[in-house]
């Protein structure tokens, strides 16, 4: 049997130390949720070296939908989400210390986080039939996840920074005010579906390739004439400019006062942006970053592809 896998969700300040999901499957059959294969992995640089060490972390034949790891905290620490409810972490620093695990009463699409400030703190959200969750953990340790009152929309992406805490989805934008949602008013109805904080403004994108900008209101300020719905995958402010994930069409960026983003990168597929210190992103079969935007780096090809060989789909005995 013929495998494949996949690489998303990478989070970290680059890609030689990070955390990111592999999601393996027959290739005949494509990934199917809950059938195939979820595994989360991390990449850590050894001290003296220039090599990342990747290990598995922790596989499940389920469905892991969200994972994040601190940048500067002083003991490294990622987060895991897995669709049937299980939120975890462990710290990196301790290679023996067993995941902290917690079941939640929604099952989680999504995971987020922000490193400091008054909206330090890892998120969760999730729906339920029609009924849509969101949670929240403090970076303490030991510290456990609290509901708080989810925003009025199906949330698809959630960022944030000390000055903001924003989500977006089927239903607009809101910002959190510390008790509960506001509106941010958007001055289109496409659904967004990736959001980025910083440099004192909310950046969001639609489905079909528009992009919104401002403060109190969201506004339009770009196109990426040639997306199609599927295509735009995370955006990130980073250096000035906003970045953007747009699966097979590249990386591209961007920059303020400009209406049509330019390619950087059209040799891969990334599926995932995390700016907090290099642009780090996931795609199909490595993992990458950048201190730059010019020069990039990348590890881990096919790293679980070749680890996992030909052992069935959740066997991890072996």
């Amino acid at each position: 049997m013929q495998f494949q896998t996949v690489h998303d969700a990478a989070s970290g300040p680059s890609h030689l130390e990070c955390a990111f999901i592999a999601r393996r499957f027959h290739v005949a059959q494509g990934y199917v949720a809950g059938e195939s294969e979820s595994l989360i992995v991390t990449a850590r640089l050894p001290e003296g070296s220039d090599r990342a060490r990747m290990a598995t972390q922790i596989g499940t034949r389920g469905h892991y939908t969200g994972v994040w790891r601190t940048v500067d905290a002083a003991t490294p620490r990622i987060w895991a989400c897995a669709h049937r409810g299980w939120v975890g972490h462990r710290d990196l620093d301790a290679p023996d210390a067993s995941w902290e695990r917690e079941k939640l009463g929604t099952h989680p699409r999504g995971m987020a986080g922000v490193d400091t400030g008054p909206h330090a703190g890892v998120y969760v959200w999730g729906t339920v039939g029609a009924a849509h969750s969101f949670y929240r953990s403090t970076l303490d340790e030991g510290a456990t996840f609290e509901s708080l009152p989810s925003p009025n929309l199906r949330v698809e992406a959630v960022a944030g920074d000390e000055s903001a805490l924003v989500a977006v989805g089927e239903g607009g934008a809101e910002r959190w005010t510390g008790e509960g949602w506001s509106v941010i008013a958007v001055d289109d109805e496409p659904p967004l579906v990736a959001v980025a904080v910083g440099d004192g403004r909310v950046f969001a994108a639609s489905d079909d390739g528009i992009f919104f900008a401002g403060e109190d209101r969201l506004d339009e300020v770009g196109r990426l004439p040639s997306a199609l719905p599927g295509d735009l995958r995370a955006i990130a402010r980073w250096r000035g400019a906003t970045w953007i994930a747009a699966g097979r069409l590249g990386l591209w960026r961007l920059d303020d006062g400009e209406s049509t983003p330019v390619c950087v990168r059209d040799d891969c597929d990334p599926r995932s942006l995390d700016g907090r210190d290099r642009l780090v992103f996931a795609t199909t079969d490595l993992v990458a970053s950048s201190g730059d935007g010019e020069y990039f780096k990348a590890s881990g090809k096919n790293f679980v592809l070749n680890a996992r060989g030909d052992a069935p789909l959740g066997d991890f005995a072996t």
